[in-house]
């Protein structure tokens, strides 16, 4: 029998999507009866596990600057995931050349799929942020 730390009851996780609504479950820290230990978003935000950024401000892919992703990279993570919403687009090449220019990972896809890869890497430890637009 293979056992794995629970990392959900330290840290924020994502617990469900849906078209312009992600259910992020809140570490043990900040639940309580009132929310259930959750928080429903209904707009673009940033979530690694020790950190929510709460109203990122881009809502569309037109509307993201390079530093929209300062702010992502000022975090340190070693991998980013780029949610753009439920379809895949990507951003236009001088603005995800701020993580390259640090050795950051960056990985574009639907929010969907973005949500579920936040989650698996974040179980895995590693520092992982997800930048989730919610248009």
């Amino acid at each position: 029998m293979k056992f794995s730390q629970d990392l959900t009851a330290s840290g924020y996780a994502i617990h469900g999507y849906s078209e312009g609504e992600i259910v992020v479950a809140l570490p043990a820290s900040e639940a309580d009866r009132e929310n259930r230990g959750r928080k429903h978003l209904t707009h673009s935000f940033v979530i690694t596990h020790e950190v929510l950024l709460e109203d990122w401000p881009p809502e569309r892919l037109e509307e993201l600057e390079v530093e929209h992703f300062e702010q992502v990279a000022a975090l340190e993570p070693e991998v980013v995931i780029f949610g753009t919403g439920p379809s895949l687009r990507f951003p236009r090449p001088e603005i995800s050349a701020v993580f390259a220019e640090r050795g950051v990972g960056l990985e574009v896809m639907d929010s969907r799929a973005a949500c579920r890869t936040y989650n698996i890497l974040a179980a895995e430890g590693r520092r992982v942020a997800a930048a989730l637009l919610i248009p």
